[in-house]
């Protein structure tokens, strides 16, 4: 619960520097064209406990550099392992089973400093996914058994920094935190969890631009 407080601080002091502009400027960047981006993420997180890494893209609309609107998938990439309660061919056994878990999120991204090659903006996630167990029958060593999946919803606060080292190439950190809004019982995880990255950043769109739109 702390860190949800601390995180709703923190969000609460970029929006109160960016008072003078919000919400002026996110509804006066839709008078603009917007341009399209693409971007591959990454971060890490916790699931009850464990480390978990995710990874993925999002695309979608850039408004006049203030407001990213867009979708995305991502999914969990890092082995998360546990003990689970398995009954086949009436014995009733405990095995270590494999969590697989991914989802598709609405996107949203307010940039309210944007000079000198620093960016500082209020990403906002909603996913909607499922989760669901994979693990090896003792009856079948050779047979990969996954359970029914149940649907999982969640949403991402978080505040970013990024650096502009080249066109196509940045650094980049966010800090955020994962809140389950939904989960099927069927999964017995806690994904509520503070969420991070830090690293380079390649900015596919600027790329595509410079391979594909160099004469125009």
């Amino acid at each position: 619960m702390g860190k949800t407080y601390t995180l709703t601080l923190l969000l609460a002091a970029f929006f109160c520097y960016a008072k003078a502009q919000f919400p002026k400027d996110i509804v006066g960047s839709f008078r603009h064209k917007p341009k399209f981006f693409f971007n591959f993420i990454g971060y890490t997180s916790y699931i009850s406990g464990d480390v978990a890494t995710f990874s993925g893209i999002r695309l979608g609309l850039n408004y006049n550099k203030t407001v990213k609107i867009g979708i995305g998938l991502a999914g969990l990439n890092s082995p998360v392992v546990t003990a689970i309660d398995i009954t086949e061919e009436g014995q009733t056994y405990t095995t270590n089973a494999t969590l697989n878990y991914g989802y598709l999120e609405g996107y949203f991204e307010y940039i309210f400093y944007n000079k000198d090659r620093w960016q500082f903006s209020v990403p906002i996630a909603i996913g909607a996914g499922s989760a669901y167990y994979s693990y090896v029958s003792r009856t079948d060593t050779t047979k990969l058994i996954k359970l029914i999946p149940s649907s999982i919803w969640t949403v991402e606060p978080s505040v970013a920094a990024q650096y502009t080292i080249l066109r196509w190439l940045g650094a980049g950190a966010s800090l955020g935190y994962r809140q389950t809004l939904y989960a099927q019982p069927k999964i017995d995880e806690n994904f509520n969890s503070v969420t991070f990255s830090i690293g380079l950043r390649l900015f596919l769109d600027e790329i595509y631009k410079m391979i594909f739109k160099k004469g125009e």
